[in-house]
């Protein structure tokens, strides 16, 4: 019975500190938005954590800071305009959570094309900051 209630008082007490990671995660994800349109593949992965797995669609996964780095040096280049939405966080304990996302933007070039989708990403807090611990999403068309 001590445990229905702790749990019961755990989660209750998630529901204002939800609201402030979900603002926190959403700035974090507002980051690396910036750092893919600017075509820094370094600032896109300080948003990962040091063995963090990427899967990005149709291609191998991506394991690790430094190859997450690579690969968004070289494929970050064609973004001319880049928006990731925090829709939902649900904790996944004190020190991990789950987000679902989408994206939009723009890609560089004559004519532009436009593309969306959406993402799951599971992260990791270390100290007061959140790091992405597994990303894979897929294009809506």
């Amino acid at each position: 019975m001590r445990a229905i209630v702790a749990t019961v008082a755990l989660v209750m007490s998630m529901g204002p500190c939800l609201a402030q990671e979900k603002t926190t995660i959403q700035a974090m994800e507002n980051q690396l938005a910036k750092a893919l349109m600017a075509g820094d593949g370094k600032a896109a992965a300080a948003a990962y954590a040091e063995d963090a797995t990427l899967l990005p669609p149709g291609e191998p996964l991506v394991k690790g800071r430094a190859d997450i780095e690579a690969y968004w040096t070289k494929n970050s280049a064609m973004f001319a305009e880049v928006r990731l939405t925090t829709v939902e966080v649900q904790p996944l304990g004190p020190d991990s959570a789950r987000e679902i996302g989408t994206f939009a933007g723009k890609t560089k070039g004559d004519p532009a094309q436009s593309f969306s989708g959406k993402y799951v990403i599971v992260l990791k807090k270390a100290g007061d900051e959140w790091l992405i611990s597994t990303d894979i999403w897929n294009a809506d068309k």
